[in-house]
This record gives structure tokens, sequence and C-alpha cells, in this order.
């Protein structure tokens, strides 16, 4: 990323185009393969433990009078969007080729 930082501003400094010179070593980046950093998905173990963190930090400020209003509200929801998914997978049977029962 600092290769490409220090790309873009040197070619804005020598009055070159900074897109096609970024397009330019993207390309040839790609075609050699290199890649510029080591990093894990989802950050690794640094990420594992700052959800930990969230969660426990969400737990501690929950109103837990207001928790059963928001479950109730969560359920109508899931029910909704499946309710939607079925409809429309239903409907949508026939045009596509097959019929309602292998629809679902």
């Amino acid at each position: 990323m600092v290769a490409v930082v220090l790309l873009a501003s040197l070619t804005h400094v020598l009055g070159f185009s900074p897109l096609v010179a970024t397009l330019a070593f993207g390309l040839v980046a790609r075609h050699r393969r290199v890649t510029l950093n080591q990093t894990q998905r989802n950050f690794g173990v640094l990420g594992d433990l700052l959800v930990v963190f969230l969660f426990t930090y969400v737990a501690a400020t929950v109103e837990w009078q207001r928790a059963p209003a928001g479950a109730a509200l969560g359920t109508a929801l899931v029910i909704v969007r499946a309710s939607a998914k079925i409809v429309a997978v239903t409907l949508l049977a026939r045009p596509s080729g097959t019929h309602g029962g292998k629809a679902c």
C-alpha cells in the first residue's frame, strides 16, 4: 500500500497521470504475483480478541428489560424474510421451468 501511495504522489509531482501509473503498477504486480502484505483473514488472532471484547461490551451495556421486545422483533423479521423467499421462489418456479413443489 505504501508503494502505491508513493507511486501516486511521485507521478503527481512529475505531472504524469497517477491513475494510469497505479493501474500499470497493479497489472505488473498481478502479472508477477507480487504480494505486498501478509495479512490473515478477519485480522487473525487480534480480530478474534476484538470480537470477544465487542460481544462482552455489548452484553454489559444492554438494557435487559428491552431484550424480549428485541427478540420478538428479530423472530418476526426472520419469519417475514423466510416467507417472502418461499413465496418468491414458488411464484417464479413455473417461469423457470419447474413446478411449485420442486421449487421449495
